[in-house]
Order: structure tokens, then C-alpha cells, then sequence
């Protein structure tokens, strides 16, 4: 009978720790979910963003016209927003790394921009336009870069998942 109780609560401790290990597992588990669907959401926001910009600045190069400027400059500042929103998600090295680079870069397009209205006439829509999409396409390349660490983190997420529960 001693022997038959103690089993019982061998098995209970041990179902105790099986259940830690899921909840512990599973919150950390919907915490990287969370912070990294949140970051794959802003990054794809931030790529649509890119797409307005580049669009408004050839409107504005070749037109001239200073409402494509001002709403090229609008989309800059609502590039910066998003991308402060972005960084205040919690992240690890190599995703801080990117957005370092992502808004170093975005802020060489801020400077193009406050010199267009200046360089224009000297340089022309062509070159300015060339430079444009150079710059923006290396902005895409950054933050699909971002969104794939991303993905690859969800997915190393449910892999541990899937490897406790396999090991419960």
C-alpha cells in the first residue's frame, strides 16, 4: 500500500513539472509570437510606407511641384513614427542591428529630400529619381531582411514548443 502511494505521488510531482514545463513554454512561446507578428505587421507597414515615398518623390521630381514635396516629406516623418514603434518592440541583437541600419539609411533619404528643391534644377529628375529608388529599393531589401529574422524566430519558437510537448 506504501509502495502504490508512493507512485501515485511520483506521478502527480511529475505531472506537476510536465505541466510547468507547458505553461512555461507556452508563455514564452505567445510572447515571441506576439512581439514577433507585432514586427512582421510594422515592417510590412513600414514597406508600404517606402512604396507612397518613392512614388510621391517621382511625382515631385519630375512635376516640380511642391504638394508632391510636402507630401514626400510627410511620408518620411510617418516612415519615422512607424519605425520608432517598431523599435520600441522588444528585440535581439541581429534585429536591432537592421533597424539601426534601416534608419541610418532612411535618415540619407530625409537629407535628399530637404535638398531636392535645391539640387533639382542642378541635377535633374533623372539622377534624382535614379538615387530615389536606389535608396528606397535598399530600404525593401533591409526590411524584408527584418521580416525574415522575424519568421525564423517564430518559427525556432514553435519548434521548442513542439519539442517539450514531444518530451512530455
Amino acid at each position: 500500500m506504501t509502495g502504490f502511494t508512493l507512485v501515485i505521488g511520483i506521478m502527480a510531482l511529475a505531472n506537476g513539472y510536465v505541466l510547468y514545463e507547458l505553461h512555461s513554454v507556452s508563455e514564452r512561446g505567445r510572447s515571441t509570437l506576439t512581439s514577433d507578428v507585432q514586427a512582421i505587421d510594422r515592417a510590412k507597414n513600414l514597406k508600404g510606407i517606402l512604396f507612397d515615398q518613392e512614388r510621391n518623390g517621382r511625382k515631385y521630381f519630375v512635376s516640380g511641384d511642391e504638394a508632391y514635396h510636402g507630401l514626400f516629406a510627410d511620408d518620411l516623418r510617418r516612415f519615422s513614427r512607424n519605425l520608432d514603434s517598431l523599435v520600441a518592440i522588444p528585440q535581439g541583437p541581429l534585429r536591432e542591428s537592421l533597424l539601426v541600419t534601416i534608419r541610418e539609411q532612411h535618415q540619407d533619404l530625409d537629407r535628399m529630400v530637404a535638398e531636392a528643391p535645391a539640387a533639382l534644377p542642378q541635377v535633374g529628375a533623372q539622377q534624382l529619381g535614379s538615387e530615389l529608388e536606389q535608396s528606397v529599393a535598399s530600404l525593401h531589401e533591409l526590411l524584408d531582411r527584418f521580416i525574415v529574422v522575424n519568421q525564423l524566430s517564430i518559427d525556432r519558437s514553435m519548434a521548442a514548443v513542439e519539442r517539450t510537448t514531444r518530451r512530455s
